[in-house]
């Protein structure tokens, strides 16, 4: 279109040099009118069609100018939205993984807390069986030394009756031998009389070459009290010989001798018994420190 337009305005430029002047004039000339109207004309075509051109490649860019911002928006919007998708997917991303990281760690604590309850469980039980272990063998212990104790007075109150023993067979046999000469009775009598050691303390009999044995007399409030005394006093304490008071003379239809022996058999029952309970005892301590100390090797 610009090349119409040139043209035309040659067209003009040459028109108006070879037109003839007026009245021999410098600046006025004579042109034909019809020939100028038609230059005229064809440029103002040529105008309007460039304006026109003009007019369409304005338009047409301004429809591609907003085409293309509207394609850029469109292009920003997508980048935003996958920006934004992106961003979520992320922060979703490390949502989830800081939730199972989450779990594992309370699993984990969860864990160490199940194992540490079972430990202090099993420690308190251990704990236990070594009190309760512990108290049985005080237990055990108490019981030996009260059984020992228990012992030790039986072996003293059966010492006791073995004396009487001995000084009723004694006056049994002086009523029963009264056919023997009086020497030859007081050597049997003497004989016969004898105190048991008693753990090394007492080995004495009653030896009299010179006078003949006098008559035993038992004080029977007296013999009551020593044996009430006896009884109370320690294991440890030793046995002593308590004389016969004098003033006053038993004979052996003054003792229920039958009575005598039930009462001492059954003496010797509880001290029986009492060895069975100790000896037990023993077996109980032995099993209980070897399941203590057997263990834990």
């Amino acid at each position: 279109m610009p090349e119409k337009i040139e043209q035309l305005l040659k067209k003009i430029h040459i028109l108006f040099a070879k037109s003839d002047r007026y009245m021999n004039s410098e600046d006025e000339i004579i042109v034909s009118k019809k020939e100028m109207f038609q230059i005229l004309e064809e440029l103002n075509y040529a105008i309007y069609e460039m304006m026109d051109q003009y007019e369409m490649t304005q338009v047409s860019k301004e429809k591609a100018k907003a085409q293309m911002e509207k394609e850029t928006e469109n292009i920003v919007a997508n980048a935003n939205k996958s920006a934004e998708d992106i961003y979520a997917a992320s922060i979703m991303y490390s949502d989830n993984m800081l939730s199972e990281v989450k779990k594992v760690v309370q699993g984990q604590i969860n864990r160490i807390h199940e194992e540490y309850h079972l430990m202090e469980h099993f420690l308190d039980s251990k704990v236990s069986a070594i009190m309760r272990n512990r108290d049985e063998l005080h237990e055990q212990l108490q019981d030996m030394a009260d059984d020992k104790l228990y012992l030790n007075i039986i072996e003293e109150q059966r010492k006791r009756d073995e004396i009487k023993r001995k000084a009723v067979n004694l006056e049994r046999g002086r009523a029963n031998n009264t056919v023997n000469t009086a020497d030859s009775n007081r050597k049997l009598e003497a004989d016969a009389y004898e105190i048991p050691d008693m753990d090394g303390q007492l080995g004495m009999s009653y030896k009299d070459s010179g006078a003949t044995l006098p008559e035993i007399k038992v004080d029977i409030e007296h013999v009551a009290k020593v044996r009430q005394a006896a009884l109370e006093e320690s294991s440890n304490k030793k046995m002593e010989i308590v004389p016969p008071a004098k003033g006053q003379a038993y004979s052996t239809d003054d003792f229920d001798l039958d009575a005598e022996y039930y009462n001492w058999k059954q003496e010797q029952e509880p001290e029986s018994d009492a060895q069975e309970s100790v000896q037990e005892n023993n077996e109980t301590l032995k099993q209980l420190i070897h399941t203590i100390f057997g263990k834990t090797k």
